[in-house]
């Protein structure tokens, strides 16, 4: 683990829904779970606004700018293809901190994920991705082989503590007659 290492230290940084009410306040989940939070973006507008996206890109690239000039991490480590990552990315260039990107490469049809996705891999220095097809696109979008990771699917090792339904719960809730075949 991170938080273990000798040789790293774990900065989390947490914001947007995590800290609103009306998306659960799922940063006491993250307290709970004993990841100490280094520090608190609280960007996030849900005023339900057409512009509550932007603006909320816009607090964020101001708050993420003064954390990022302040403590100078060695590496930001980013996942995913969220916009939120948009202001974060740009300023770790800016401020020429190496971004490390987990989950490039991956298509997602018919959403803007896409174009989030694929700005962010070219921002970045390394990649860490979860299959050979996936580091196949990268290398397609330009990016340097030896700057990618194919390490597999990162949320795959999870499937090990989850509790599964039985097949008897499942059918009932899904409103099905246990005694069919599967």
């Amino acid at each position: 683990m991170v938080d273990e290492d000798e040789y790293l230290n774990l900065s989390l940084l947490v914001g947007g829904s995590h800290l609103l009410e009306e998306y659960g306040k799922t940063i006491t989940e993250i307290e709970k779970d004993g990841f100490p939070i280094t520090y608190k973006l609280p960007f996030l507008f849900s005023d339900g606004e057409p512009d509550v996206s932007t603006r909320s890109m816009a607090a964020l690239a101001s708050q993420i700018s003064t954390f990022l000039h302040n403590s100078r991490p060695d590496l930001l480590v980013i996942l995913g293809d969220r916009f939120e990552l948009l202001p974060v990315v740009n300023a770790s260039l800016i401020l020429n901190i190496p971004i490390a990107h987990i989950s490039g490469g991956e298509i997602t049809e018919g959403a803007v994920d896409n174009q989030i996705r694929h700005a962010i891999s070219k921002m970045s220095h390394l990649h860490f991705v979860a299959t050979d097809q996936f580091k196949n696109n990268l290398i397609k979008m330009g990016e340097e082989a030896w700057r990618i990771c194919v390490c597999g699917e990162l949320g795959l090792d999870e499937i090990l503590n989850m509790d599964y339904i039985g097949k008897v719960d499942l059918f009932e809730n899904l409103g099905l007659e246990p005694s069919l075949p599967v």
